[in-house]
């Protein structure tokens, strides 16, 4: 994980920012994990899932450019002041899942996937993979919150 220039901190010693991709046909899932990271003390940069549920649809397709423009640029800033993004991969492909985790690849920030990321080969970009969300969670508190997390993770390992 990359450190602060000069600083030489990890981020444990500052308050973390998280994005967490996902799709909108999980959106409860995605919530869930949210309010545990931010139980934690987490920050997330984007809660796009309160947006969605304000204007009722995803990809409302009858709105106007503006306000598409707008939605996707809010997500997409919340990628970009995330130092880490989470994907949480959906059973139904998410075409903004995977747009916001091309973002976080192409910006060089940690990505970490979970669910079935063997679905695409672009998963191999990610710095961390897991088969289960619960898994990454786990990662995500190992490193970003103060502790001692290395017997859980060795759990995980395969």
């Amino acid at each position: 994980m990359s450190q602060p220039e000069g600083r030489g901190l990890s981020l444990r010693d500052i308050q973390p920012m998280l994005y967490i991709a996902g799709g909108s046909t999980e959106m409860d899932l995605v919530a869930s994990y949210m309010n545990t990271l931010r139980a934690w003390g987490i920050v997330i940069t984007y809660d796009w899932i309160a947006t969605v549920r304000t204007v009722g649809d995803a990809n409302p397709r009858v709105a106007s450019h503006r306000k598409r423009f707008q939605w996707s640029a809010q997500n997409v800033r919340g990628v970009l002041d995330a130092q880490i993004v989470w994907a949480i991969l959906p059973a139904k492909t998410s075409f903004g899942c995977a747009f916001e985790a091309g973002v976080a690849i192409g910006r060089g920030t940690d990505l970490i996937v979970s669910g079935d990321w063997r679905s695409t080969i672009f998963s191999a970009q990610a710095r961390a993979r897991f088969n289960e969300h619960d898994h990454a969670l786990k990662w995500i508190r190992w490193h970003v919150t103060p502790g001692d997390w290395r017997d859980e993770m060795a759990e995980l390992e395969a």
